[in-house]
């Protein structure tokens, strides 16, 4: 397959083509999550993204469904990340950058938040990339 086109804003607007079996990526790192579920009463929050259908599911609606199919979708700070051991079997992690987050290896899905009063290169330079600028 011809793949599907992401750009990338880190490299000044190189476009890239993504393999065929990561075409699901750009919906993943753009969804929104941890909206209460339309589907449950409780409002269940939506931090699972189920790689099949492309949307976020609730820990309830995604009851059933294959392993491999879903992602969880945990919160560091007020900000998305998935553990390490959750995706690798999914894509190469190699380039990009993780942390470790509550003895968990985890990457950030969108700019990792720099720390507060840090200026000058140096904290522009420490910020970690989208996961879909390096995938």
């Amino acid at each position: 397959g011809a793949g599907r086109r992401l750009l990338d804003h880190h490299t000044m607007g190189t476009v890239k083509v993504l393999p065929e079996d990561l075409a699901w990526l750009p919906a993943f790192v753009t969804a929104t999550y941890f909206l209460p579920c339309p589907h449950h009463a409780k409002g269940e929050p939506t931090n699972n993204f189920a790689l099949s259908t492309r949307q976020t599911l609730c820990p309830q609606c995604a009851t059933g469904r294959r392993a491999t199919d879903c992602i969880q979708i945990r919160r560091s700070s007020y900000h998305n990340v998935v553990r390490v051991q959750d995706v690798c079997k999914m894509f190469d992690v190699g380039g990009i950058q993780t942390y470790v987050i509550n003895s968990a290896r985890v990457v950030f899905l969108g700019e990792r938040p720099h720390p507060r009063g840090s200026k000058g290169a140096g904290a522009a330079a420490a910020g970690g990339a989208p996961i879909a600028a390096k995938a």
